[in-house]
């Protein structure tokens, strides 16, 4: 019977919209990694229950606290990884994008972790970054070593 539309859950939404606020008062440089804990604690950003260690959405979390300039980076990232899942569908060549090619499914292993319509986890914590970086590792090692 509820007319509003939900995010995930309701204590999801009270964090995205206590990212939003920090995100419009500091989109340019942020308010530091690992803030948002503090900063939502102030009276301009606070919500009812909307303050935790970061806000569980991987984007909302990288603009509320890196800013508009450090995020641009992981949003190249981002739009790269797009560009070349879709690059394959769009030329119907198919066999690019062959399910057991080794650096394809690490680079979609990055993509699940910093996709932005999901909740996510800490980005700046330790697993959710070993799950990003590690593959990262192996991709750079795979494209120099084609190249040799």
């Amino acid at each position: 019977n509820n007319k509003n539309i939900d995010l995930f859950s309701i204590e999801h939404e009270w964090n995205y919209i206590s990212a939003l606020k920090i995100i419009e008062s500091n989109y340019i440089l942020g308010v530091g990694q690992k803030n948002f804990r503090i900063a939502c604690k102030e009276k301009k950003y606070l919500v009812k229950y909307g303050c935790s260690t970061h806000p569980h959405n991987v984007f909302l979390q990288i603009l509320s606290e890196i800013g508009l300039i450090g995020s641009l980076p992981i949003f190249g990232l981002f739009f790269y990884i797009c560009y070349y899942f879709l690059k394959p569908i769009f030329k119907k060549n198919l066999e690019e994008a062959y399910i057991y090619n080794f650096k394809y499914l690490l680079i979609f292993s990055i993509f699940i972790s910093i996709l932005p319509i999901i909740p996510s986890g800490n980005f700046f914590g330790t697993w959710l970054s070993v799950i990003a970086f590690i593959p990262a590792g192996f991709i750079l090692f795979n494209i120099f070593n084609d190249e040799k």
